[in-house]
């Protein structure tokens, strides 16, 4: 994979992103990001969310390099055998469906489905790289979308098949509630909605 750029570099202690309101009240929502870390993370670590997890959030995240999820503080879903590399680029995905069911994806492929069905309410800001409670993000985060609606295991395989080519083309094509490239500015206190 080439890099992406844009990307937004985090450095685990101050760096973050907060967003408005992008997801709330749904019974379907999804979430992708281009990830790169150089050491393995706190656990949990916070890739995207919204709400308050421990409340009522929607949750993408790492547990050190694995990959991860909570729901509604009561759902935490680890895809255990499932770990980002250090040094490299991944995509993760994160697909909570109409009935419930939450899925993890790491680079395209469905790595983990929980089999309880769990509500959401997400009522919140939504965040880049934090939760205000969990461990900041040490790394660097590109391309994140968030979507009303539950993709398909097809259309999260395409997104991840659109890494060499054109990543911000697919992730629009799928009508996203909110889309930030990362591409805002070194010290930006915003970030650029391309949605």
């Amino acid at each position: 994979m080439t890099t992406p750029t844009p990307a937004a570099l985090l450095d685990g202690s101050s760096g973050y992103v907060r967003l408005p309101v992008v997801v709330s009240a749904v019974t379907s929502v999804s979430a992708a990001a281009w990830v790169y870390v150089t050491a393995s993370q706190g656990n949990p670590t916070v890739i995207f969310s919204t709400g308050v997890h421990d409340a009522n959030g929607f949750q993408m995240r790492l547990n050190g390099l694995v990959v991860a999820g909570a729901l509604d503080g009561v759902r935490g879903l680890t895809a255990i055998g499932h770990s980002v590399t250090i040094n490299a680029w991944h995509h993760l995905a994160m697909v909570l469906d109409a009935s419930g069911y939450p899925t993890l994806y790491l680079d395209g492929v469905s790595v983990y489905t929980d089999t309880i069905s769990a509500g959401l309410t997400a009522t919140g800001n939504s965040m880049i790289g934090w939760d205000l409670t969990d461990v900041k993000l040490a790394g660097t985060i590109a391309q994140v979308g968030v979507w009303n609606v539950a993709l398909t295991a097809a259309q999260i395989a395409a997104l991840y098949a659109a890494r060499n080519d054109n990543y911000a083309a697919a992730a629009l094509s799928l009508s996203p509630v909110g889309y930030w490239p990362l591409d805002d500015a070194v010290g930006s206190l915003t970030a650029r909605d391309a949605s």
